[in-house]
């Protein structure tokens, strides 16, 4: 039971090690003069990145860290916020990286992306009285409701100009309005809307249709463009995890 004990003790430090060996001197010498790592993380975007009643940082994107950490002798650090925030702190360097941004080509003057973890399907959602909205065509005119500085908009701006946007801080304020009347529609991710609709009891909502008018939508790790080394690091870490430990994230 002792030798059990004192594996399970030291592991940490074996899986650490060996992973060090597989980074660069200059690597190397970059992680050991980081203090800490700072993650930013949205606080309100469950089931995948949220806080706690304790305002402790759950979800995918946690457990993601977490695994990590254990490459990285703990130095990995989530700052959650709305993604507006972290998303204009992690462009400017004030945080080091950011979960669950989509990667596309106009962010890639500020950020380097991590090969993608997680990969959902767009909805449509409206009020249970509004006869669906099956596409994106159908909301040509219409008031769309979406979160701050997320993807999507820009979709919307180039292929479909004649959506009238409307943004919020957040996930749950961008439903609200559309349960509320202040908005006709939100376009958002499957699994956070049927999560969100249950949680704040947003029982006049629906999903009226996934978006095949776009690829689902992957979303991943970005590293500002400030730390490049630090997305060199990360890379191998990322490359570390399991099939297993992955399938064991998506199913918690």
């Amino acid at each position: 039971m002792k030798n059990i004990f004192l594996v399970l003790l030291f592991l940490p430090i074996f899986l650490s090690a060996n992973f060090q060996d597989k980074l660069t001197k200059e690597e190397k010498d970059w992680l050991n003069n980081q203090k800490i790592i700072s993650v930013g993380a949205m606080d309100n975007w469950a089931p995948i990145s949220f806080v706690d009643y304790k305002n402790q940082a759950i979800g995918m994107g946690a457990s993601t860290v977490e695994l990590l950490n254990k490459k990285l002798d703990n130095k990995l650090q989530i700052s959650s916020g709305n993604w507006n925030t972290i998303y204009e702190k992690t462009k400017n360097g004030e945080l080091n990286a950011i979960l669950d941004i989509r990667p596309i080509k106009e962010r890639e003057e500020f950020f380097y992306f991590l090969k993608p973890y997680l990969q959902i399907p767009p909805v449509i959602v409206s009020k249970k009285e509004q006869k669906p909205f099956l596409s994106l065509d159908d909301l040509n005119g219409k008031i769309v409701a979406l979160e701050e500085n997320i993807g999507t908009i820009i979709d919307l701006q180039k292929n479909y100009p004649n959506i009238i946007i409307k943004t919020f801080q957040n996930t749950t304020l961008a439903l609200d309005a559309v349960s509320r009347g202040l908005a006709d529609a939100y376009i958002g991710y499957r699994e956070v809307v049927n999560y969100k609709i249950k949680e704040k009891l947003l029982n006049n909502l629906k999903i009226d249709a996934v978006d095949l008018s776009r690829k689902p939508t992957i979303a991943t790790f970005g590293v500002s463009k400030k730390y490049p080394l630090l997305f060199s690091i990360l890379e191998k870490a990322m490359d570390e995890i399991t099939v297993l430990e992955w399938n064991d994230i998506k199913t918690k």
